[in-house]
């Protein structure tokens, strides 16, 4: 089981918050019934558009530290040595510091940006667009968060299930029992996709639990009415009900973002940045950087060229 996510619980810093936790709901949402039948609603199609306007399902598995809202680009940067919180203009202008968090899955929603803490053991906080109203909402040590509506949904770290968290109840609730392999999900319209010895859903709720297909995926991506994943041999494409397979890039792809009908991807082995159609069949170089957690915004790709510790670096597309 892999938990390289592991790396992003920094040093403890002394900040003021407002804390709040949040409590365990008794009961959990867990009625799974296997080889559903039922058709899946996917009302998005292009992966710019998923995660409901949070953030997209792409930069969320790159641990989402890049979202875009409006003309507003909210990013984590290193500022003065320190991981810090920031905004910028889509142009590169008026770049200003909202917090000193480390802030990792980054989700915009209204006048908030909800976020993974990373200066604080990876809990959850919520900060306004201004930089004001800091606040602490779950002491849990998450990865893999989406904002969607008005709950949170991620992985706990502590025992690597799916939670889904009521921010107006401050109550959480676990929606299954499963061990998420990589600690990373997807979510499309009402389900919620997670590699488990093979690809599975289930929907927001924590119900109707269907196997797609027996490979693991590593990330998992919902673009053009199909999915694309990452599994130890190549990038993959498949019908949501796992049909129709077929082998897009090698192995050596990684850190796969897909936007705008176009796949990029770090060559992990050998280097380099590259851009390529949606059936992998071009292939553009960007960079000659190794390139770690790829995030992209706007007309902006951004990425970690140093993974430890990580070093940030935007490149206009």
């Amino acid at each position: 089981m892999k938990k390289k996510l592991l790396i992003l619980v920094a040093a403890i810093m002394t900040t003021s918050i407002i804390f709040s936790g949040c409590k365990n709901k008794s009961a959990t949402n867990n009625t799974n019934t296997s080889n559903s039948q039922e058709q899946d609603i996917h009302k998005n199609t292009d992966t710019e558009n998923l995660s409901q306007k949070s953030n997209t399902i792409s930069n969320l598995n790159n641990f989402g530290i890049a979202a875009k809202q409006g003309d507003w680009i909210y990013y984590l940067n290193k500022d003065n040595g320190k991981y810090s919180l920031f905004k910028k203009k889509n142009d590169d202008s008026n770049k200003t510091k909202l917090c000193n968090d480390a802030a990792f899955y980054i989700n915009t929603v209204g006048d908030y940006i909800y976020y993974s803490n990373a200066t604080d053991g990876n809990n959850i906080y919520k900060i306004k667009t201004d930089g004001s109203n800091r606040e602490k909402l779950c002491d849990d040590t998450v990865t893999s968060m989406y904002v969607i509506n008005n709950y949170i949904y991620y992985v706990n770290m502590k025992d690597w299930k799916i939670y889904k968290f009521n921010i107006d109840k401050n109550e959480k609730t676990k929606l299954n029992d499963d061990t998420i392999e990589n600690g990373k999900i997807a979510i499309d319209g009402n389900w919620i996709y997670y590699s488990l010895n093979g690809l599975y859903k289930i929907k927001t709720d924590g119900s109707n639990k269907t196997k797609i297909i027996d490979d693991n995926c590593f990330s998992i991506n919902i673009a053009n009415n199909s999915i694309y994943y990452s599994a130890n041999d190549g990038v993959y494409k498949i019908n949501f009900d796992g049909s129709n397979r077929q082998k897009i890039l090698d192995n050596n792809a990684s850190w796969v973002n897909i936007s705008n009908n176009n796949i990029y991807f770090s060559d992990i082995n050998n280097g380099g940045i590259y851009k390529t159609d949606m059936e992998g069949k071009s292939k553009e170089k960007l960079s000659d950087d190794f390139a770690y957690k790829i995030n992209i915004v706007g007309n902006w790709l951004y990425y970690d060229y140093s993974k430890r510790p990580v070093k940030l670096k935007w490149i206009k597309l």
